[in-house]
């Protein structure tokens, strides 16, 4: 499984770790799994949670993914 597109936001949950969100193809990745792995994990997300977060990003609760 492969999540297209770059991500739009970042959550950061409270045992720290890291999720990059793109709303726009429906993708989350973990970016420090605990799995032991040194890659990121990735997942297409469900529609039900894709509408979860964007309630929480339409009232200002996510931070958007800063790209330098």
């Amino acid at each position: 499984m492969t999540c297209d597109g770059l991500p739009e936001y970042q959550i950061q949950d409270k045992e720290g770790n890291v999720f990059d969100v793109n709303f726009t193809e429906g993708g989350i990745w973990r970016r420090n799994p605990t799995n032991g792995k040194p890659e990121s994990e990735e997942a297409d997300l469900t529609s039900e949670t894709l509408s979860i977060l964007i309630s929480l990003r339409d009232r200002g609760e996510l931070n958007p993914r800063a790209w330098n």
